[in-house]
């Protein structure tokens, strides 16, 4: 099935460019010209990755994604005290000038938006587990965010 969609994307691609040097495309008649974009149609219908892969960039940072979806996932009951745990952050301190001030902004965030905060020390087993670099640290249950978020960065994320 790659095969035929590298041939039709080939070709449609050809026909997007024939312009005025190919009035008719590939010089079909109009039924073959019919069945050949019926046939097209088809294609891109059972496959529309043919199209989508390409306009959609790979994601250089996929790999860190999922292998940071494992952790949480893995370590989720001790992280957030259950697991799944919609509404929960983890937050990682270690008493610096920043994790004050980003603790405090994460608890009035957290509690206008319903959510429960569960700190954790970074010299903790589950930091090392993690390999939270430094503080402050958050984890969500889908993302994992290294250093201070402001308040309006937090907000996009704990709403």
């Amino acid at each position: 099935m790659r095969r035929i969609a590298s041939v039709l994307a080939g070709l449609v691609a050809g026909l997007a460019c024939a312009g005025p040097a190919m009035p008719d495309g590939l010089g079909l008649t109009p039924d073959a010209r019919a069945a050949f974009g019926a046939e097209v149609r088809r294609a891109l219908l059972d496959d529309p990755a043919m199209i989508t892969d390409g306009l959609a960039p790979p994601d250089p940072y996929a790999a860190d994604k999922s292998a940071d979806l494992s952790l949480i996932a893995a370590h989720g009951v001790a992280l957030f005290g259950q697991w799944p745990a919609p509404r929960h952050v983890a937050f990682f301190s270690d008493g610096c000038a920043d994790c004050a001030q980003a603790g405090a902004e994460l608890d009035a965030r957290a509690q206008d938006a319903g959510w429960t905060v569960h700190r954790h020390a970074m010299d903790s087993d589950l930091a090392r587990s993690l390999g939270v670099p430094d503080a402050p640290f958050y984890v969500l249950p889908e993302i994992m965010i290294r250093g201070w978020m402001p308040a309006p960065a937090l907000a996009r994320y704990i709403n």
